[in-house]
This record gives structure tokens, sequence and C-alpha cells, in this order.
């Protein structure tokens, strides 16, 4: 029994770096992917002037105490 024990260590010991390994390439391809959604879901300041401008033409926001009875016909 302690022979076999002996022998499962040894292997736990070489698959252990393995392990570690991968889990570092996943980790890193994860945050490769969350960083492609950040910048999907935020484009560059090119697209935000364009927002801006269209802004500019709209009518301004309501007082808060309209906006609260919005809806109360």
């Amino acid at each position: 029994m302690k022979r076999w024990m002996a022998q499962l260590d040894i292997a736990c010991a070489w698959v252990n770096p393995g392990l570690v390994i991968a889990a570092i390439i996943l980790a890193m391809l994860d945050v490769a992917a969350a960083g492609q959604r950040w910048t999907l879901a935020h484009p560059q300041a090119s697209a935000k002037t364009a927002v801006t401008a269209k802004s500019e033409n709209c009518a301004p926001a309501p007082p808060p105490e309209l906006r609260d009875m919005a809806g109360r016909d």
C-alpha cells in the first residue's frame, strides 16, 4: 500500500505543474475575451462625439418634480 501511495504522490507531483499552466492559459484567454467585450461595449471617443452632437438638439430634461409625476394621469 505504501508503494502505491508513493507512486501516486510522484504522479501528482508531475501533473500539478501541467494543471497550473493550463489554468494560467485559461485565465489569460478569459481576460482577453473580457477585454474584447469591454471595447465593444464602450466604443472609442469618435462615437461619443456623435452621441453628444445628437443630444444637443434634444429638449432639456424635465425637472424632478415632473419626472416623478410621469404616467399618473
